[in-house]
């Protein structure tokens, strides 16, 4: 009723002869956001998430405070796409240590994994478009990132005092990564003080090399020629057998020659750096699940 008379006084303003710049832009706008807030969910919990269920998309809203290891955040909830992992919806939850977020998530939003002070990994699918600002604030274990193709932005402080982080790798060459210092940080949020010792990979020319530029960041270009990272051989996989393909190459490359394509595929441990014994090490963590991405 109080949204009802609200929008019915915007609305005889916009009548009366312009009395409100732009009336009837501002009701519309109004309309549309009253009815996204009027739209009804269900609350459903399973196992340590709880969703917020809607008539086509579920969001993350919530993990419990028990919640250890391994999460892993799927792809549909009750019939529906699970799209969006909400805000503040793993804040502070610190005995997770790494999350796997299925295909078909679209957005992380604000805050949503801020201080997982234990959280190691972060799997995140191809689908994914948006990372929110602090949506990784403070994950102080977190090692390394892979960014996928489709995120078109990287918000405010996103991985600002990632102490741990290494290395962040970012596939879309237009990225909207946030202009400041402390959007990818190994340490504080402070647009004075904050700085990365890691590595950023990108590819040349593209929005993360001029991040990296400005701030002083370590930058790598990403080879064009990768189709599966892992995959050494060529056989559209990532198995044991891509390990003893780079062992070999690596003990006889004239023997053992690898192409290009492989050679970039293999080079899955500090990126640029050739291919050594620790990227056979690093494919053979990928196929026994110690590790969940590259």
């Amino acid at each position: 009723m109080k949204i009802n008379k609200i929008l019915a006084f915007i609305l005889s303003l916009s009548i009366i002869g312009g009395s409100v710049p732009f009336g009837t832009e501002l009701a519309e706008s109004f309309l549309i956001t009253a009815n996204a807030e009027s739209e009804e969910s269900t609350e459903v919990t399973e196992g340590y998430l709880t969703f917020k269920v809607y008539s086509d998309h579920a969001e993350v809203s919530g993990c419990d405070e028990s919640a250890e290891g391994e999460i892993i955040i799927p792809s549909e909830i009750n019939g529906v796409p699970v799209t969006i992992i909400g805000k503040d919806s793993f804040n502070n939850r610190n005995k997770i240590t790494s999350v796997t977020i299925s295909e078909g998530v679209k957005s992380i939003e604000y805050r949503a994994f801020y201080s997982c002070v234990n959280l190691e990994s972060a799997d995140m699918p191809e689908s994914l478009t948006s990372i929110d600002g602090c949506a990784f604030y403070y994950c102080k274990s977190l090692t390394t990132v892979k960014v996928p193709k489709n995120v078109t932005t990287i918000g405010d402080g996103a991985f600002a005092d990632c102490r741990s982080l290494t290395s962040i790798t970012i596939l879309n060459p237009a990225c909207d990564i946030y202009d400041e210092r402390y959007t990818i940080a190994s340490v504080g949020y402070s647009s004075l003080a904050s700085y990365f010792n890691g590595t950023i990979y990108g590819y040349a020319d593209s929005t993360a090399q001029a991040y990296a530029e400005k701030y002083g960041c370590t930058f790598e270009v990403l080879s064009d020629n990768v189709t599966l990272s892992g995959d050494a051989n060529g056989d559209g996989k990532v198995t044991l057998a891509d390990c003893v393909a780079v062992l070999q190459y690596v003990a006889n490359k004239e023997k053992y020659p690898l192409d290009e394509t492989a050679i970039a595929n293999a080079d899955v441990y500090n990126k640029g750096d050739g291919l050594t014994g620790m990227d056979a090490l690093t494919i053979q963590q990928y196929d026994s699940g110690i590790i969940s991405s590259f």
